[in-house]
């Protein structure tokens, strides 16, 4: 089972209703549809849906692999969502996804 993938067109997943879940690995929910680039996640508090749609800048500190500057890079991507009056992910969000030009991968 693959972990990535691309969301489905509105009308199916309204066929469906509410939700179409698959295992473990994947959820579709119909607000994620318009996520392009962003994170996904649970609020810590009552597990209520979170979405964060990323600016470019925020992106590429997100996806940061380098061992030595990937926490600075995160810390920084996090103050920038503060700075535009979101709520900071750090110990208040599980982050489930990071979506990628509309393809969802498994953030951890």
């Amino acid at each position: 089972m693959t972990t990535n993938r691309r969301y489905k067109p509105y009308s199916i997943v309204k066929k469906l209703e509410k939700a179409l879940t698959m295992g473990r690995v994947f959820c579709y929910n119909i607000r994620m549809d318009s996520v392009i680039n962003g994170l996904v996640g649970r609020s810590v508090v009552d597990g209520s849906e979170v979405l964060y749609y990323l600016n470019s800048k925020e992106m590429q500190l997100a996806l940061d692999k380098n061992p030595d500057s990937m926490n600075d890079s995160w810390d920084l991507m996090c103050k920038s969502l503060v700075g535009r009056g979101l709520v900071d992910p750090r110990g208040k969000v599980f982050i489930d996804y990071i979506v990628v030009n509309g393809l969802a991968k498994v953030f951890h």
